[in-house]
């Protein structure tokens, strides 16, 4: 079956896929209207990652959890600045690894490491649990968990229920861009009845308009 805007005015707060989203509205016959809302800024602490390779190399972590596509590359290009391609390859490889959705999974095998899971699942935190609990894979197990602009409590809460310890790494923190005339006037045409459907890719774009609204 094939759906179409029919010509109704579409708004995407993507960032880094804006001209791949703004394409794809247009091709199912919708006016874009796109302004980015989110910019990824990499953490400068080092704390969390140099503890990571410290377990690593002394086979103290039993599964890592890669929760974004972005995150997954950053602390990937990470553990081989400070561990050696090859080595956290095979540290990796050694280890189970879980990537939660399409993103996180094909980082992983583009750098050589072989996600527990390709599909469908896990693409919610709730699955990454009931996966690795219905396995038995959590109970007295040492879980790294690469986190995004804020912490997953909910993981990490349902994780050590299950009998696990956590390290929590944040590799990147969420922020507004620099400029934000476009989505300004984004937001303007919202409040006018200019645009008729809102298109959200992420849970932060929600976060960062309401806090630019404010």
């Amino acid at each position: 079956m094939n759906y179409s805007f029919n010509k109704l005015h579409v708004a995407s707060f993507e960032s880094r896929r804006s001209k791949e989203i703004g394409k794809l509205i247009e091709y199912h016959g919708g006016i874009a209207h796109i302004a980015e809302s989110v910019v990824e800024i990499p953490s400068k602490s080092s704390k969390e990652i140099e503890e990571l390779c410290k377990k690593l190399k002394n086979s103290e972590i039993d599964i890592i959890i890669f929760l974004t596509g972005f995150g997954t590359k950053l602390l990937l290009e990470n553990l081989g600045k400070r561990l050696g391609t090859k080595p956290a390859k095979r540290l990796l490889n050694k280890t189970t690894v879980i990537g939660r959705g399409i993103k996180s999974r094909s980082a992983l095998r583009n750098f050589g490491v072989t996600p527990l899971y390709s599909k469908p699942v896990p693409n919610t935190w709730q699955e990454i649990v009931k996966v690795l609990a219905d396995k038995n894979l959590l109970k007295n197990k040492y879980v790294a968990i690469q986190e995004y602009s804020k912490k997953n409590n909910n993981l990490v809460k349902n994780l050590k229920a299950n009998g696990a310890g956590v390290l929590s790494i944040p590799v990147y923190k969420s922020a507004l861009p620099p400029d934000t005339s476009l989505l300004e006037n984004l937001v303007n045409n919202m409040i006018k009845g200019q645009i008729d459907i809102c298109l959200f890719t992420s849970s932060q774009q929600v976060a960062n308009i309401f806090k630019f609204c404010k």
